[in-house]
């Protein structure tokens, strides 16, 4: 039978410090543990997400990570983009009792709001554009208007 393995537990751990030291290979692990190749590769992939957080996250945002244990795999995709800005807006509010599900949703909203800024941004630089016609234009007749009561 295979164990239920969070990341967090004994044997999760075990694993995890045996692919820390390089002595074991994932396709090894469930010759040594009693876990499915799946679990084994998901084990890889949070302990390399870890090893990128260490290097790129500061400490709390680290910890808050490591207490989601494989719950945080859905995260994978802002760690392959090495978006650490998004990483960090997400684990600023997760606690080891979020879901993947949230986890999830988290992510969405924050590709909903980078979207909001951007047309926010496209939109504001579009009025100011026409401000800027608009006051050259003005400046403009105000020159030929200055000019013509000068002669």
């Amino acid at each position: 039978m295979k164990a239920t393995i969070t990341g967090l537990d004994s044997i999760s751990k075990h694993i995890l410090a045996a692919l820390d030291k390089g002595g074991l290979r994932v396709s090894e692990i469930p010759e040594h543990y009693p876990v499915s190749l799946d679990q084994a590769k998901r084990l890889s992939r949070f302990k390399k997400m870890l090893e990128l957080a260490k290097d790129n996250l500061d400490e709390e945002l680290y910890n808050r990570l490591q207490s989601l244990g494989i719950k945080s795999l859905p995260l994978s995709s802002l760690f392959k983009k090495l978006d650490w800005t998004g990483l960090a807006e997400i684990l600023s509010v997760v606690t080891d009792e979020t879901t993947r599900e949230e986890l999830h949703l988290l992510i969405n909203g924050l590709d909903e709001k980078r979207k909001r800024i951007i047309e926010f941004k496209e939109n504001t630089e579009l009025i100011l554009s026409k401000l800027e016609e608009t006051i050259d234009l003005y400046v403009s007749k105000k020159k030929n208007s200055f000019n013509c009561k000068k002669k």
